[in-house]
């Protein structure tokens, strides 16, 4: 069933036709069917619930690593569903947390947010905070083969002048080419071009942004494809904008050399 569908009807209008209401007045599925709303009507207690999930991994961990999820999957509000990647995106800071977390299929969690909400940036900037996290160390293949290149890009060409989206965009891309198989895939999946795009757009006034993309493109061009693609974006000009930033004299030297060659 669609918005439109609900639109202009009361609670008990809608629970006569079928829809089962969860946690409020804004989350709602069809009866008999496993299927979630997203983003349906906002309700009073949708940022009071997104901010208890924040809070409750804040105070007790891993012990609520469950209860958000279950709350995620439950309730499709935007705000529950960004400040639930958020919470996931800290448990995730540290190796136990993001254990329990990949225990517990976070990073299905996460994309499937991401894919239900592209129009939402809050939950985008904290979904690409969460798999930024998720990738690091056993949870790299996980975030591969999920589709989290992907699911990062998409975020980033959609909102484009979202500072939080780029910087945290540009942060998942890096730490997803930590590894070579990553490395790979990132460079093949667009991620210098992405990168590129940001630091153009937003590097000369924000400057956690044009970190962020400096350090992501460093983990790009260790391989000859990545400088290649880096180059094709007119890399030199675009580093030497940043000479204060430690990455991009690094990576701006690799390019000049390999120029000269």
């Amino acid at each position: 069933a669609s918005r439109e569908a609900m639109e202009g009807k009361s609670k008990e209008e809608l629970r006569q036709e079928g829809w089962v209401f969860h946690g409020g007045a804004s989350s709602a599925g069809a009866k008999g069917a496993a299927r979630h709303f997203y983003g349906g009507v906002t309700s009073s207690d949708e940022d009071q619930e997104g901010e208890r999930l924040l809070g409750i991994i804040v105070q007790h961990g891993s012990q609520a690593a469950e209860e958000v999820l279950e709350t995620m999957a439950s309730d499709g509000r935007r705000a529950v569903q960004a400040k639930g990647c958020a919470a996931l995106a800290i448990l995730a800071e540290k190796d136990a947390g993001r254990a329990v977390a990949l225990g517990l299929h976070a990073v299905l969690a996460v994309l499937s947010a991401m894919e239900a909400l592209l129009d939402a940036p809050a939950v985008q900037a904290s979904g690409c905070s969460a798999l930024g996290n998720l990738c690091l160390g056993a949870g790299a293949s996980e975030v591969l083969k999920g589709g989290g290149i992907d699911a990062v890009i998409r975020a980033m060409k959609a909102h484009p002048a979202e500072v939080a989206v780029q910087e945290k965009g540009c942060l998942a891309l890096g730490n997803l080419a930590f590894t070579d198989q990553g490395e790979t895939a990132a460079v093949e999946q667009g991620s210098v071009a992405a990168i590129a795009v940001a630091l153009k757009a937003l590097g000369a006034q924000h400057a956690k942004v044009a970190e962020e993309a400096c350090d992501a493109l460093a983990n790009l061009v260790a391989g000859e494809a990545g400088k290649q693609a880096l180059l094709a974006e007119d890399g030199v000009v675009l580093l030497g904008a940043h000479p204060g930033i430690a990455s991009a004299v690094e990576v701006l030297a690799e390019l000049r050399k390999k120029q000269g060659e």
